[in-house]
């Protein structure tokens, strides 16, 4: 539901910033004593996350983001909390750089992105050694503003950078 409002929040965001030159002389509004102001409405189609106009349309799922077409190995995946702990080494050597990373001192929020979840990993400087540790994580389905399945989501990011790499995680 907060992505959903975020989503609503942005697209409202977005449209006021749409005004193009012959929306803007269409709709001014100005007196002797006032300049004039612009207000710029966007249209938008019946198709589903498509703008028409000077408005930015989301963007489509990027391809490589889908997973590898091979066969998937029967192996048994463990549960997503063994990833508590890990180091940013760790990580890195699991799934390769994030798609986004983000500073809020002291933490750092990375995410990993497939074509049906995003994994948001959370980590904060370790008590002991102050390296930085992942102390949260949270998953989420890509179609809908929801909590994805735990082990489908992780299935899908460890077929994303190949099940070889589960020996990593002992």
């Amino acid at each position: 539901m907060k992505q959903l409002l975020g989503g609503l929040a942005i697209a409202a965001l977005l449209s006021a910033c749409g005004a193009t030159t012959e929306n803007a002389q269409k709709t001014s509004v100005s007196t002797a004593e006032t300049p004039a102001v612009s207000v710029a409405k966007p249209e938008v189609s019946s198709k589903k996350a498509e703008v028409t106009g000077k408005v930015a349309a989301l963007p489509e799922k990027p391809t490589e983001l889908d997973e590898k077409a091979e066969a998937e190995p029967d192996v048994e995946i463990p549960a997503v909390s063994v990833l508590k702990g890990k180091s940013v080494q760790d990580i890195l050597q699991l799934f390769g750089p994030p798609t986004l990373r983000r500073k809020d001192s002291p933490a750092e929020v990375w995410q990993y992105l497939t074509s049906s979840c995003a994994l948001h990993l959370v980590f904060y400087p370790d008590l002991d050694d102050k390296n930085l540790k992942v102390s949260y994580y949270a998953m989420n389905d890509r179609e809908a503003p929801e909590e994805t399945a735990e082990e489908r989501c992780f299935r899908s990011q460890l077929r994303r950078v190949g099940f070889d790499k589960l020996k990593t995680l002992s």
